[in-house]
């Protein structure tokens, strides 16, 4: 979910959280609080997001690496 709050007394803050998970992404301090700019940010860092990513499901990259298709991926047991 990427969310842009503005409040009188804070600011301006762009949050990032996990569809999946509910992992918050924290961006550098560097990174303006703009919706395009933190998005930027986290696909760079593995992000993805189905749908258009202001409006559609974020995950983080754990997440993303385990869904296909808006599925778990199956997971084999290890071989010994």
């Amino acid at each position: 979910m990427l969310i842009k709050t503005t409040s009188c007394d804070a600011g301006v803050r762009v949050d990032l959280w996990c569809d999946s998970c509910d992992v918050l992404f924290s961006p550098r301090a560097s990174t303006p609080q703009v919706l395009s700019a933190v998005w930027e940010a986290a696909t760079a860092r593995g992000w993805s997001a189905t749908g258009p990513s202001q409006t559609g499901r974020h995950l983080c990259r754990a997440c993303t690496d385990t869904r296909g298709g808006e599925r778990l991926a199956e997971v084999a047991p290890g071989v010994t």
